[in-house]
């Protein structure tokens, strides 16, 4: 009965647990600890973009996709739909693209499908299922190594979807210019280093962001230009994880 497989009375419940030496913290679970991975261009990840068997366009789209779960049953004015992705499930079990990528780590969902990866790479997928474009958090003239940054742990589009934030498991938030895919900021000092990105959120004012860590902490980010043109930010700790850690 199930009243017996659920009873935790009994004095070989807690020996059935296997021990731990060493209990894992959050950013070890997401970091990738990959400090001497090979680079983009060992792994050959700028070839994916031309690879056709990967860029093809998927033999269904998103309406299509929905209307083929037929087996599955809607309440009426439900505002939740499930879609199968099959498309891009398809891409990113391809060895190449699981070896050079790593696994899904994060997902937003707006012009585009934007895929986050535990080797802090972000994949930009069309209303096609299409692959257009993969995002690497390198500073300009510095190489990138895959986990360089930890896995991507944080993703969100603005509204329109012309702008990306990103943030990772070590600490770091880009933001992305969506039409050009280009970088904007390269966020390495708005919070103390060695926490992870856990939830990040553009505000109606598009130059204001809200973001938490994994040490409980909330932060206003602030985008502005100085009088060069140069884009910078400011950062500001509103809510202190020493009152009680927030983490949604």
């Amino acid at each position: 009965p199930l009243a017996s497989v659920m009873d935790t009375s009994s004095d070989n419940f807690e020996a059935d647990i296997p021990e731990l030496s060493e209990v894992p913290t959050l950013d070890s679970i997401l970091g990738d600890g990959a400090v001497s991975a090979p680079t983009i261009d060992e792994l050959g990840l700028t070839e994916l973009l031309s690879d056709e068997s990967v860029s093809m366009r998927a033999s269904f789209s998103l309406e299509s996709n929905i209307s083929e779960n037929k087996g599955i049953k809607y309440r009426e004015n439900s505002i939740l739909r499930q879609s199968i992705m099959k498309g891009i499930a398809n891409q990113l079990a391809r060895p190449n693209i699981r070896s050079a990528a790593g696994l899904p780590t994060a997902m937003t969902v707006g012009m585009y499908y934007v895929i986050g990866t535990s080797h802090g790479l972000v994949l930009l997928f069309d209303e096609k299922e299409r692959l257009l474009n993969v995002l690497t958090p390198s500073q300009q003239g510095k190489p990138y190594e895959i986990g360089q940054y930890g896995a991507v742990s944080a993703l969100d589009l603005n509204r329109d979807g012309t702008r990306l934030l990103v943030g990772h498991a070590k600490g770091l938030i880009t933001h992305w210019d969506m039409e050009y895919h280009k970088l904007l900021r390269f966020v390495d000092d708005a919070h103390p280093p060695g926490f992870a990105v856990l939830n990040i959120r553009f505000t109606d004012d598009p130059t204001v962001v809200l973001f938490s860590n994994s040490g409980g902490n909330v932060f206003f980010l602030k985008f502005k230009r100085n009088f060069t043109g140069v884009r910078t930010w400011n950062s500001e700790c509103f809510f202190s994880g020493c009152n009680g850690e927030a983490f949604t």
